[in-house]
């Protein structure tokens, strides 16, 4: 089992060894790693508090401006995820709300879950 963890700790540093370079500032592209390893691991809710207590930070100040503030270029980020394989996709309510997506995802066998409102027919 700790040559699995190993294995993906180092698969998680090869990515973010791609992404590092679309931040400008040291702290912001370490920060992105020590939240990539939050999204990616055990922490049960994915938000701004309890990835900062997960990278051991009291406040959630310092995710909040990697997400809100901090300067790199998103698109550039999608772009380099675009090669990176996944085994299944997940999304919110503003995804799941997205028809033509789900089609898609549909369309490619590509396993997903996306919450949907309550009003979304599920059925067509």
């Amino acid at each position: 089992m700790k040559e699995i963890a190993k294995a993906w700790e180092h698969e998680i540093d090869l990515l973010h060894e791609r992404l590092a370079g679309l931040f400008r500032r040291a702290e912001p592209r370490q920060r992105s790693l020590v939240c990539l390893k939050g999204l990616l691991g055990t922490v049960e809710r994915k938000n701004g508090w309890q990835l900062a207590e997960r990278i051991g930070e009291a406040a959630p100040d310092g995710v909040q401006h990697l997400l809100e503030r901090a300067q790199w270029d998103p698109d550039a980020a999608r772009n380099v995820l675009t090669g990176v394989p996944c085994g299944w996709i997940t999304g919110d309510e503003v995804y799941g709300g997205d028809r033509p997506l789900r089609l898609w995802l549909e369309s490619r066998t590509q396993p997903f879950l996306l919450a949907v409102k309550k009003s979304e027919p599920l059925w067509w």
